[in-house]
């Protein structure tokens, strides 16, 4: 599971200390998750929640290591960078229709 954690915060191109904030772990827990040390269940899950990580993949390495191909979970971080531009999006998309 070490490998995999420290390749999820690889590809989101995150820092340790920046990694830790997203799951609320500091950098010193990351690192140890990064050496072997099995991050508790809520941790995990938040990890899979957070990055949109298969479950199964984090656990055991087998499957997608994305639940969906998707860049929501980076749209999502962006977005709360910019609560303004966070907030006219969420309108547009409350009063789109199905065809939109």
């Amino acid at each position: 599971m070490k490998d995999r954690i420290k390749l999820i915060r690889k590809n989101e191109k995150l820092t340790q200390e920046e990694f830790g904030r997203e799951i609320g772990a500091t950098r010193g827990m990351v690192t140890t998750y990064e050496k072997g040390t099995i991050p508790p269940n809520a941790t995990r899950i938040l990890i899979c929640n957070r990055f949109n990580i298969n479950p199964e993949w984090l656990e055991t390495g087998e499957g997608e290591m994305h639940k969906v191909a998707t860049f929501t979970p980076k749209l999502t971080r962006a977005l709360n960078k910019h609560p303004v531009l966070k907030g006219i999006l969420e309108e547009m998309v409350s009063v789109m229709g199905d065809e939109d």
